[in-house]
């Protein structure tokens, strides 16, 4: 019996220390995913030294993530004085001083801009896949792409096309081979970036799943814009986000998924309120840990700060797209915390960022 004792007991500690040597040799996994916030600010606080505060303070709280625009529309404007020089000190503050500071970025270059064809006059009413136009967007690519660096991760080549489609779609294969014209163009030079384009959650989950299917069949990431309300700007309850992320990484199919947007006000007009954005924010977070950040690699929160009265008529008087507009922030114009700026910090180290 003593025997038989001695050979269970040695097969016990076999089997213990097998399973200790697969537990410290099996790899952990990391969260390596990239937050961003909006910073947009209005034009009449847009200088260096403001941009820098913005900047400053979403760094301290863990973020790692910008994401900027550079449009296509303000084209005579924006380069009327050098490339250079727009690119580093303005306009989203500057890709190279993004890059300086250590974010990894997210570049928007819009085609189409929400609902406009975001061209110059030159070649606006040129269709989408023309040569004019598909010559006009690379010499206006040629500008951006001496300062796109290798902190430059992804570039999208139109912001929420699918709301523009909706009035125009006869459009979307003439688009299609004019953003695949230009993702030749940026990665022919630029090897590492990842090219998309960025529709709305709703339009890419709805009306226009299968034309946004299509659209997306060519570039390498899935580009979303998400805010959970079905179109008239009354929020759904925070508890959706978890169903929408979901289904979101399932239409993105083997891309990985971009969040370039991801928002919720705190307009009270509107079913939300500073508890129901934190709590969609404090879920939202959570799920993106469980789904990873292989499949979920950047999300950017929009935004860091609320609008400012002049850019889109913030008042309580105002229609639901403008009150939603203006109350999307983790602060208000005045520079007061909303409940989510006082709580994202200790989030988003739970979640393990910065990794």
């Amino acid at each position: 019996m003593k025997r038989y004792l001695i050979i269970i007991l040695s097969i016990v500690i076999v089997i213990s220390c097998q399973k200790k040597k697969e537990e410290t040799t099996t790899p952990s996994t990391t969260f390596q995913g990239l937050f961003s916030m909006s910073m947009n600010l209005s034009a009449v606080d847009a200088s260096d030294a403001n941009y820098q505060t913005e900047y400053t303070a979403g760094y301290n709280i863990g973020m790692r993530g910008a994401q900027t625009v550079i449009s296509w529309c303000t084209e005579n404007t924006d380069f009327n004085y050098a490339p250079a020089q727009f690119l580093s000190t303005n306009n989203g503050y500057g890709l190279t001083r993004l890059s300086s500071q250590g974010f990894k970025i997210l570049l928007t270059i819009p085609i189409i801009a929400i609902t406009t064809k975001c061209a110059p006059p030159r070649v606006a009413a040129d269709a989408f896949n023309t040569t004019a136009m598909k010559t006009a967007y690379r010499a206006f690519l040629d500008q951006i792409l001496p300062s796109i660096d290798t902190n430059v991760l992804y570039v999208s080549f139109g912001n929420e096309v699918d709301d523009y489609f909706a009035t125009h779609p006869t459009e979307w294969t003439a688009y299609k081979e004019l953003i695949e014209d230009a993702a030749s163009y940026v990665k022919a030079s630029k090897s590492w970036v990842k090219v998309g384009v960025t529709t709305t959650f709703k339009g890419a989950s709805g009306t226009h799943q299968a034309n946004v299917q299509t659209l997306n069949t060519n570039m390498d990431v899935f580009i979303l814009t998400y805010y959970p309300h079905p179109g008239n700007f009354i929020m759904q309850e925070p508890t959706v986000v978890n169903a929408d992320m979901q289904t979101a990484v399932t239409l993105a199919g083997s891309k990985p998924l971009i969040y370039q947007e991801f928002g919720y006000p705190t307009q009270t007009d509107l079913n939300a309120s500073e508890a129901k954005q934190w709590q969609f924010f404090d879920l939202g977070l959570s799920e993106w840990k469980t789904i990873g950040s292989t499949k979920i690699p950047f999300l950017s929160a929009f935004k860091r700060r609320d609008y400012f009265d002049n850019i889109a008529s913030c008042s309580t008087a105002g229609t639901n797209a403008n009150k939603f507009l203006c109350s999307l922030g983790f602060v208000t114009n005045t520079q007061i915390n909303k409940t989510s700026w006082t709580n994202i910090q200790a989030k988003l180290t739970s979640i393990g960022l910065p990794y």
